[in-house]
């Protein structure tokens, strides 16, 4: 599936008392990506809860630090649908330092109802995801 990329410069509020990114503000630098992804493809997480009611959460998350990253430092982030199922899909993303990648995701978030119920994603929804 084709790769949204976006380049961004990390801020100085990702940092730790180290000097590198705190390996839970990767999470936020990703959500860059994502958004990116969503915006350009048409289709956001606010528009499928406006559109069809349902919501999602993330139901697994995996995050490999290959090395570390620096505020003011610029990069870019590849975003991707790894796979789409009935009711869940899941991003593969990766933080890139030039053509290296430094930083990898992988994360599945699940379509549910307002009671907490897995729904199915709707067809639009898929096609603009691919």
């Amino acid at each position: 599936m084709k790769i949204e990329t976006i380049e961004v410069v990390i801020k100085k509020a990702h940092a730790d008392k180290y000097g590198h990114v705190n390996y839970k503000k990767y999470l936020d630098v990703f959500c860059i990506g994502q958004d990116d992804f969503a915006k350009k493809r048409g289709i956001s997480f606010s528009e499928i809860e406006k559109l069809y009611g349902f919501r999602s959460v993330v139901r697994q998350i995996n995050i490999e630090y290959l090395e570390q990253v620096f505020p003011s430092e610029k990069v870019r982030i590849g975003t991707q649908i790894e796979r789409i199922g009935n009711t869940s899909f899941s991003y593969k993303q990766e933080i890139l330092r030039a053509e290296r990648v430094i930083t990898r995701l992988s994360v599945t978030i699940v379509m549910i109802d307002k009671s907490g119920k897995p729904v199915s994603i709707p067809q639009d929804v898929r096609i603009k995801m691919c």
